[in-house]
């Protein structure tokens, strides 16, 4: 997640009252939903001493081949050399660890539509975190599930049995040969050319539509 550092010309006049020195437009995922793009973020200079567990610091990380620019994320480990950082959104650490002459600033508060906000670190930020972990754990393990039970409805051929679509079947030619179209509607579903022995379907109605030599 890359942010754009902000020249004081382009500074709202909200924010030239405040005391921090350094300004940065946020852009990407990771730390949403505390910051959405667009989100202009206050920060103050500070050194990796002055750094809490929880806090949310600006990493440069230059050329760095896992990452360019600079990047938004929270303090999840504090070493004594380095500190350890992941985005909220995000389900791993970062890859590198930040160490003095990563650090840019520690982000104090946001500004969204002319309002600003405070941002929450230490015990309070990390507890916040740690339940937006949670929640994409919980979600990652649902759509695993969900993937699992739908592979056995299809392997089970009971959908098949209760939901009966008029699917029909046409016949065209092109440059690779025969493809047949299954139809429901004006809708093409599924897609099979016999000679590649290619064949597509779109979701739900591979629940319905087998393979046509899973179904001789």
């Amino acid at each position: 997640m890359n942010n754009s550092l902000t020249e004081p010309p382009f500074i709202p006049a909200w924010a030239r009252n405040y005391k921090e020195t350094i300004f940065f437009i946020y852009n990407g995922p990771s730390m949403m939903p505390l910051f959405k793009p667009g989100d202009l973020l206050c920060a103050r200079k500070s050194v990796s001493g002055n750094i809490r567990l929880g806090d949310i610091v600006i990493i440069d990380w230059g050329s760095d081949k896992n990452h360019i620019g600079y990047v938004v994320h929270r303090v999840i480990s504090v070493k004594r050399e380095c500190l350890i950082t992941q985005g909220d959104n995000n389900l791993k650490p970062d890859p590198q660890v930040v160490k003095i002459d990563n650090l840019v600033g520690l982000v104090t508060s946001f500004g969204r539509q002319n309002h600003v906000y405070s941002v929450k670190g230490g015990t309070i930020g990390l507890f916040y975190a740690r339940l937006i972990y949670a929640r994409n754990y919980i979600w990652l393990l649902i759509k695993c599930m969900g993937w699992r039970i739908y592979r056995l409805l299809r392997q089970s051929g009971w959908v098949a049995r209760v939901w009966q679509p008029v699917i029909s079947q046409i016949c065209v030619m092109t440059d690779n040969g025969p493809l047949i179209k299954y139809r429901y509607g004006n809708r093409t579903v599924a897609r099979w050319w016999p000679q590649q022995n290619c064949f597509d379907v779109l979701k739900p109605f591979d629940l319905v539509i087998l393979h046509p030599e899973e179904s001789n």
